[in-house]
């Protein structure tokens, strides 16, 4: 969002305190930001982050630069996707908001195929009903048969990582 856009925007009654410094930021994220992340994006979606949401607007300006410094270091964008979590906090020393990142299950799951060692992630939903049993040790395996129709009650969630070796990880 350039100067004029930000202008437009606090003519129609939206100000975001922190974004003139995130906009000085631009040049230096760039140098720190993932290959295929763009500054400017990240600085304008940090923008509309903070203006559909009070509190985050009334972060502190140096937590708001932090927040966005790390989120440019992960490579991960925040809004609709659930990649990055802006999470205002109340500061009770200072009184007022600070922003903290909190990476959702996509952001890293998409960190996880960055490493170049894991070939899919799946995940599966087990209701009450399903035929479902778990062995640990040292030959771990997953058995889960679906039922059909009303499944019943949600007991939980598990996810198989296969690696790139072929070898498989597991939790419930």
């Amino acid at each position: 969002m350039s100067n004029q856009q930000m202008t437009e925007v606090e003519r129609k009654g939206l100000v975001v305190p922190s974004y003139p410094t995130l906009y000085k930021m631009e040049k230096f994220l760039d140098s720190v930001a993932m290959d295929k992340m763009s500054a400017k994006r990240l600085v304008g979606l940090f923008f509309v982050e903070l203006s559909k949401n009070e509190k985050l607007n009334k972060c502190t300006t140096e937590s708001v630069c932090g927040a966005i410094m790390a989120c440019a270091q992960y490579g991960l964008e925040p809004g609709i996707a659930g990649m990055v979590y802006l999470i205002p906090r109340w500061n009770k020393n200072i009184k007022k908001y600070d922003m903290s990142v909190m990476i959702g299950y996509r952001g890293m799951i998409e960190m996880a195929y960055r490493t170049g060692m894991v070939s899919t992630i799946r995940a599966f939903m087990v209701y009450e009903k399903d035929d479902f049993t778990m062995k640990m040790g040292s030959e771990c395996l997953i058995d889960h048969k679906r039922s059909t129709g009303n499944r019943g009650e949600k007991l939980g969630a598990y996810a198989i990582v296969t690696m790139k070796d072929g070898s498989q990880h597991f939790d419930f």
